[in-house]
């Protein structure tokens, strides 16, 4: 599934207000919301973590929290449909991406760091990330 159909297909699920390029720049962040709430616990550095990166990637305020609040979703989200498709989405646009793929994986450390270090649980789930994605 590429961007352009997983956005169709999301919003038709979510019923967003973001645009395609908001969206991509979601999916990016997305992995990283994995890795905070690997321990059980998506406590409030990791989420004002996610607010700032939100917040850097948008100039207007709605589109800002409409992305923080769909990471917020999709970090607890026990939807394996939604998932799957993410992560498919994910590994088919960044395959031949080295750049994207870097980013990914820098947002996940950022993340998993943004509070108390990275814990096992996060190392374990950017490791496992990491693999699905066949980085």
């Amino acid at each position: 599934m590429n961007v352009k159909n997983l956005f169709d297909w999301y919003n038709g699920k979510r019923n967003t207000s973001l645009e395609l390029d908001d969206f991509s720049s979601l999916l990016m962040m997305f992995p990283s919301v994995l890795v905070a709430n690997a321990d059980g616990d998506f406590d409030s550095l990791e989420k004002q973590n996610l607010a700032h990166a939100c917040f850097g990637l948008e100039a207007e305020p709605h589109v800002t929290c409409e992305m923080y609040s769909e990471l917020c979703f999709l970090a607890t989200t026990e939807d394996d449909e939604l998932l799957g498709n993410i992560f498919s989405c994910l590994k088919a646009e960044s395959k031949n991406n080295e750049e994207a793929q870097l980013i990914i994986i820098d947002l996940m450390i950022k993340m998993a760091q943004a509070s108390d270090g990275i814990s096992a649980e996060e190392s374990s789930k950017i490791k496992e990330i990491k693999e699905k994605l066949e980085y």
